[in-house]
């Protein structure tokens, strides 16, 4: 898959959830629990940004996200698949609306998916 080819389906997932969350009340008064936070929070856990394509696939995500409303918490886990799930622990602890995983390990994140859940 390309770089542009995969920023296209990456913008695509990131408006289909954005929509999904301002359709349900993401975060507004329509749901009759108004919150103090009005934009939707995405937690972004990346194996990696040690290799440019993933500081720009990091770059282009946050600004689409912040272009369509939303904020973006984005955590790198060097590789490291113990790591990665601590960062998704935090990203769910701090109350993300939206968690978008990058797994260095399929299998190992599957645990992170789980806790998401």
């Amino acid at each position: 898959m390309t770089v542009r080819s995969f920023l296209v389906v990456l913008s695509l997932a990131l408006s289909v959830a954005l929509g999904f969350l301002l359709a349900h009340g993401g975060g507004s008064a329509q749901g009759g629990t108004a919150t103090a936070r009005t934009r939707p929070r995405i937690g972004l856990s990346l194996d990696t940004l040690k290799e440019a394509r993933w500081q720009g696939d990091r770059d282009a995500f946050v600004e689409r996200a912040r272009e369509l409303g939303a904020d973006v918490l984005v955590q790198a886990a060097n590789s490291d698949d113990a790591k990665q799930i601590v960062d998704v622990k935090a990203l769910i602890t701090s109350g993300v609306d939206v968690l978008v995983i990058v797994a260095h390990d399929g299998k190992a994140m599957a645990e992170a998916v789980r806790l998401a859940h």
